[in-house]
């Protein structure tokens, strides 16, 4: 009958080691940075991203086409997409990741993915940013 007693009692323990563990480990993700993507923003967020790459496009992207020549036109190619994602600081800077590259439906060469991953560290994000991971696309796509 004794041991009855400790085995049950034994298995209370355990039991409630479980359930601190569990609690403990749940308590940890949450504190963690979840991955936000552009469909999950608020309507300012949404308009501060557009902001933010607009400019962007204007001083580093535009500049990057010129000189490897690519020409978005429904003549030749009509679309560049890049997948980026982006772990924001507290201070606005960024560490960017490319997911994928492709202008046409073609990879860029190494050369040019690095070149790119320089300046998406001009990136700077505003306060609405901080701290966050970002899953963004930054594309230049026609419809012809």
């Amino acid at each position: 009958m004794e041991s009855v007693y400790y085995i049950c009692l034994m298995k209370i323990c355990l039991l409630f080691i479980l359930l601190f563990t569990s609690f403990f480990c749940c308590s940890a993700q949450k504190s963690s940075k979840d991955t936000v993507y552009f469909k999950d923003f608020s309507y300012a967020e949404m308009t501060q991203w557009d902001s933010i790459e607009r400019l962007w496009t204007q001083k580093y992207l535009q500049p990057f086409f010129k000189k490897y020549k690519i020409k978005i036109s429904c003549a030749g190619c009509s679309r560049f997409v890049m997948d980026i994602y982006f772990e924001v600081k507290e201070d606005g800077t960024c560490k960017p990741t490319l997911v994928s590259v492709q202008k046409c439906h073609v990879d860029l060469s190494k050369k040019q993915s690095d070149e790119l991953s320089k300046l998406l560290l001009q990136l700077k994000f505003t306060s609405q940013f901080y701290n966050r991971n970002l899953r963004l696309t930054i594309s230049r796509v026609l419809k012809c």
